[in-house]
C-alpha cells in the first residue's frame, strides 16, 4: 500500500510538473503594428510580446497569399556575394528571409531545390525534420517522413525542426537556449508567413507562434524552424523605396523570397 501510495505521489508530481510546463507558455501582445505593405495582397506586421514567466521576444513577419505570390528558394554559393537584402532587391522580391543549414564547407545541408535545379540531395537525419515543397502549383510544409522517393520539386528546402504540427507546438523542443529565429508557416492551405523572432528559445517560439492571434488573420497549422541565430535575416521592400531589414550577421547558403506572381 505504501508503495502504491508513493508511486501515486510520484506520478502526481510528475504530472504537476508537465501540467506547469506546458501552462507556463502564456504569451500576451503588448504591442503590435502593421507596417506598409510591399504589395500583392501581403501584411507586414511586427510585434513584442511577453511571456508570464518573463520571456521576451519581437516578432516580425510577412503574411503572403500563395494566389498572389510566390516562394522561391535562391541560392548563394559566393560567401562573399550580395547579403540579404540586396539580393532581395535585385531580384524584385517582396519580402526574404535567410534560408536552410550549410555545411562549414559552405554547402547546403539537405533538400535543396531552386527553379527546378537540385542543389542538395534530401538528408534523412535528426535535425532536418521537414521542408517546404512547392511542385509548380502549391507549396506545402512536409515531415521528412512523407517526403517519398521520386518526388518532383520546383522549389524544395529541408529545415529542422517542426515547431508546430497540426495547430500545436511540437513536444521536447529544446527550451534552454535563446537565440534569434527564422520560421515558415502556412495555415495548411493558400495563407503562409515568414519571420524572424528575436530571441525565444525553439520551445518559446513554438509556443509563441500557435497563441490564438499572434498573427492577424492566420491560425498556423504547420510551422518549421530554419537557420537561426546569427545566421537569421529579414528584408521587406516597403514604398518610396524604403525598406525593413535585419541583416543577417554569419554569410548565409540561400534565402527563401516572396515574389510577387505579376513580376514572375
Amino acid at each position: 500500500m505504501l508503495r502504491s501510495l508513493a508511486q501515486m505521489s510520484a506520478l502526481s508530481l510528475t504530472l504537476c510538473l508537465l501540467i506547469g510546463r506546458v501552462a507556463a507558455y502564456e504569451w500576451q501582445v503588448c504591442s503590435k503594428e502593421n507596417l506598409p505593405s510591399p504589395g500583392a495582397g501581403t501584411l507586414l506586421q511586427r510585434m513584442k510580446a511577453v511571456e508570464i514567466s518573463g520571456a521576451k521576444a519581437e516578432l516580425t513577419c510577412l503574411v503572403f497569399d500563395e494566389k498572389n505570390c510566390l516562394l522561391r528558394v535562391v541560392d548563394r554559393p559566393d560567401p562573399s556575394s550580395p547579403k540579404l537584402g540586396p539580393s532581395m532587391r535585385a531580384g524584385g522580391f517582396l519580402c526574404g528571409v535567410n534560408g536552410g543549414f550549410f555545411t562549414k564547407n559552405f554547402e547546403p545541408l539537405g533538400w535543396v531545390v531552386s527553379q527546378g535545379r537540385e542543389l542538395s540531395p534530401l538528408l534523412r537525419t535528426k535535425l532536418l525534420t521537414g521542408a517546404y515543397f512547392f511542385n509548380g502549383h502549391r507549396g506545402q510544409l512536409l515531415r521528412t517522413a512523407e517526403l517519398k522517393k521520386g518526388l518532383r520539386a520546383t522549389e524544395a528546402l529541408q529545415a529542422g525542426p517542426f515547431l508546430i504540427d497540426g495547430g500545436r507546438p511540437v513536444v521536447g523542443l529544446e527550451a534552454t537556449r535563446p537565440a534569434a529565429r527564422t520560421f515558415l508557416a502556412t495555415n495548411g492551405a493558400d495563407v503562409w508567413v515568414i519571420g524572424v523572432i528575436f530571441s525565444p528559445t525553439l520551445a518559446e517560439a513554438a509556443s509563441l507562434l500557435a497563441t490564438d492571434g499572434i498573427i492577424d488573420g492566420l491560425h498556423i497549422h504547420r510551422a518549421l524552424n530554419l537557420d537561426g541565430g546569427r545566421s537569421s535575416g529579414f528584408w521587406a521592400a516597403q514604398p518610396e523605396e524604403k525598406v525593413l531589414s535585419y541583416e543577417e550577421i554569419s554569410a548565409v547558403r540561400n534565402y527563401l523570397g516572396v515574389i510577387a506572381k505579376s513580376v514572375n
